[in-house]
């Protein structure tokens, strides 16, 4: 994830929100258990080596996918950030501030965090995603 955002933040790439929505696409379809075509970059594989380790540690399905919809949520704001600077815009300070922990990954962490661990807030418990990462932090 870090490697592709000092990607997207530091080379023409992260100027077209196209590419990025359609490199986000490919991404999250392997973490949704798609097969990685022969012609995949490393980044594709390493991906889904790691569905697979994940699929075996998650203490539900469901906690599955809500670690997918953290990342396809992730993925949303590279867009937003790639229309951005495709722009020249750079956000108000409320948008900022409502987004920087979406852009950082700050809810994916916090997902790989309850994995490492072993903690895991079932559903129904009512706790918000705020609730969960002051949990953690």
């Amino acid at each position: 994830m870090f490697l592709k955002d000092d990607q997207r933040d530091e080379s023409e790439f992260g100027k077209h929100p196209e590419l990025v929505a359609a490199a986000n696409n490919k991404y999250l379809d392997i973490l949704k258990g798609s097969n990685v075509i022969s012609e995949a970059q490393p980044l594709s594989y390493a991906l889904r080596d790691l569905r697979q380790r994940l699929v075996v540690l998650a203490p539900t399905s469901i906690w599955m996918r809500r670690f997918t919809r953290s990342v396809a949520e992730h993925f949303t704001s590279t867009v937003w950030e790639a229309t951005n600077r495709s722009r020249g815009l750079n956000p108000d300070l409320k948008s900022y501030i409502r987004m920087r922990p979406i852009t950082g990954g700050l809810y994916v962490d916090t997902e790989f965090i309850g994995i490492a661990e072993r903690t895991h807030v079932p559903p129904g418990q009512g706790a918000s995603r705020r609730q969960v990462v002051d949990a953690y932090f």
